[in-house]
């Protein structure tokens, strides 16, 4: 078996309290911010589809600086075959999403036989310059005048988007 080297990237990282480097390993010859050839966004299927319909809390994953899963749960709405969240740009997640794309989110799957789905693959973060993202999803999860309350109170530059693009689908 040939070995693989490793190349380091150093990504500066600020958050609130404090500015971090956050240091990941990456395959020889890949470019940092590019996907792999093989990593391929796939069609979510019909069951995973009427899932993700459901306004229920998702937990995601992204990986922290020293590797482990950084795993919060959150709201969302879908975008085709994409799963869109809204978070605070001075998030941590935000912060190791955008050092290493590469995380997963699970939905459903209790303890009482409701199906439940993991979706590994990469999250992207961008912005939601007319916060059409935070109205979106605020009005998903919560009745309109609240929705309408908290839209107005989270709205501003300092809400971003994260997107997640699915690669591999595990029922669980």
């Amino acid at each position: 078996m040939a070995r693989q080297t490793f190349l380091f990237d150093v990504v500066p990282c600020v958050s609130p309290s404090r500015s971090i480097e956050i240091q990941y390993r990456r395959p020889r010859g890949t470019q940092p911010g590019h996907q792999r050839a093989d990593a391929t966004i796939m069609q979510l299927s019909e069951p995973v589809r009427k899932i993700l319909e459901k306004p229920e809390v998702v937990r995601i994953s992204v990986i922290d600086a020293d590797g482990y899963p950084h795993t919060v749960p959150i709201w969302f709405a879908r975008d085709g075959d994409e799963v869109v969240f809204f978070s605070s740009r001075s998030a941590r997640k935000i912060a190791y999403a955008q050092a290493n794309p590469k995380g997963a989110m699970s939905i459903g799957g209790d303890p009482y036989g409701s199906e439940g789905y993991l979706l590994k693959g990469e999250f992207s973060v961008e912005e939601d310059p007319e916060n059409r993202w935070l109205r979106e999803i605020t009005f998903r999860y919560e009745p309109p005048e609240l929705a309408e309350q908290h839209v107005r109170e989270w709205s501003g530059p300092d809400i971003v988007v994260m997107r997640f693009k699915a690669h591999k689908v595990i029922k669980i």
